[in-house]
């Protein structure tokens, strides 16, 4: 079967000033045609409308001259502009689209400003992202869990939302989280401790601000609360973190916590996380005392020796001089086990 499409010599459609024959769509179709196959050779699905924006822009303008503009040139429409905005050339030739917000249905997003990331990039994005909502989640809503997010993807430039799970958390507390987010970006941003972001939720803003592309250069990351703002996750937050969590003077004293984390890479050092903030304290040992912290791996433990302390009175690490390795449950006497020992003596 054989379509014939037969030109018009009478409108078929009129609005305003506006006249749109049969012929109008065959031209602005033969245009888009050369454009595509002589210029483009291959347009992708997800960007397929953008380049229809750019060849309607440039058949509507086809009878436009410069003596009409006053050598100005033509400018795209409002909408014209909002669909070729996205099509954004980078210093590589390679281009980058923009989050649409209002297609972002997530509570609050991160944005990788570029189409294409390394595994290894896209993986340390999502692991500190969903860190630092965790960890201002804990401190924003402390009875919730913290991990009762879903996690939407959106296209354009890599985009990663989180969602709260229906009923997690109520409309305040989301709301908080959100603001506290994007409050605690800002303070970093501006060499403040942001007042609620632990020790661990810096740690994971730091990360985010050092993410680079594929051509070892920093990327731009954003974070948005909702439709309605974001804020760049600057390199400023880099320096501004790690004078926040650096020592700022020593003592001696005494720490307690949980031992984990044990390294001997070139040196030896192992972690304890306090029974009460789970906040971690680097320890460092000399290698006689290696073998004591091998054997309380995963105990509770109190360790003797030089301690730094940030300016507002958190311990960082300790120099270790003594190990001393708390018993287990198992290894305490019951109660009816003392009373018998006491009837004894």
């Amino acid at each position: 079967m054989r379509l014939i499409a037969r030109v018009a010599t009478t409108p078929i459609a009129s609005a305003g000033d506006v006249i749109a024959h049969t012929s109008t769509a065959k031209g602005y179709f033969g245009l888009l045609k050369c454009g595509v196959v002589g210029t483009s050779h291959h347009v992708s699905e997800q960007h397929l409308d953008r380049y229809l924006a750019e060849f309607a822009f440039r058949y509507n303008a086809r009878h436009v001259t410069d003596s009409d503009t006053n050598g100005k040139g033509t400018q795209p429409s409002s909408r014209e502009k909002a669909c070729l905005q996205g099509l954004v050339a980078d210093g590589s030739g390679a281009c980058t689209v923009p989050i649409d917000p209002k297609k972002i249905t997530s509570d609050v997003t991160l944005e990788l400003d570029e189409q294409a990331v390394s595994v290894t990039a896209f993986a340390k994005a999502l692991d500190h992202f969903i860190g630092l909502v965790k960890e201002v989640s804990i401190s924003a809503a402390p009875t919730k869990d913290p991990s009762a997010w879903l996690v939407d993807v959106y296209p354009g430039s890599v985009g990663i939302g989180l969602r709260a799970q229906s009923g997690a958390f109520s409309y305040e507390e989301i709301s908080v989280i959100r603001s506290a987010l994007l409050a605690g970006v800002r303070d970093l941003d501006a060499g403040h401790r942001p007042r609620m972001f632990s020790d661990r939720a810096i740690e994971h803003s730091k990360a985010l601000a050092t993410i680079q592309n594929k051509r070892a250069q920093p990327l731009t990351v954003r974070i948005w609360s909702g439709q309605s703002e974001a804020i760049p996750v600057s390199r400023e937050i880099v320096r501004s973190a790690e004078t926040l969590l650096a020592p700022s003077y020593e003592q001696e004293g005494t720490v307690d916590g949980r031992l984990e984390r044990v390294s001997a890479h070139d040196k030896y050092e192992f972690v304890i996380y306090d029974t009460v903030t789970d906040r971690g304290i680097t320890c460092y040992v000399d290698e006689p005392l290696l073998d004591q912290a091998l054997l309380a791996f995963r105990k509770r433990v109190e360790v003797t020796g030089t301690i730094k302390y940030r300016s507002d009175g958190q311990p960082v690490s300790v120099r270790a001089r003594e190990i001393v390795r708390f018993p287990d449950a198992s290894e305490i006497p019951s109660l009816d086990q003392i009373r018998d020992l006491l009837k004894g003596a």
